[in-house]
């Protein structure tokens, strides 16, 4: 499993994204993942699981209060626990969110 996302030259630890972005008390759970980025190699994208309303760009300040600028998720996306790919251990299975993200942002860029 790839843990360490490699944006802009700099290494960011997945694990440390998501402690900060599930502190936030609308978050259940978080998973950081790298996403592919022509400029940087890859950009920080997460996978955020809440328990009340809340808006991506919310998260995004929050973890800009807490994170160094270069590990701030330039994407996040909201889904329902039960949206999320896991592994038969029943893990969030990363290589399939990160095969998402992929997706998801290739589609925004191009629109």
């Amino acid at each position: 499993m790839k843990d360490v996302i490699k944006s802009g030259g700099a290494n960011v630890a997945a694990a440390e994204v998501e402690v900060v972005l599930a502190g936030h008390p609308a978050v259940v759970v978080a998973y950081a993942i790298g996403v592919p980025d022509p400029a940087r190699g890859e950009s920080v994208g997460a996978f955020v699981v809440p328990s009340a309303a809340v808006e991506p760009d919310a998260l995004v300040a929050w973890c800009r209060e807490r994170l160094a600028s270069y590990k701030v998720p330039r994407w996040i996306w909201l889904r329902q626990e039960a949206e999320l790919p896991q592994k038969a251990s029943g893990k969030a299975d990363k290589t399939a969110l990160r095969a998402e993200a992929t997706r998801l942002t290739a589609e925004a860029r191009r629109s």
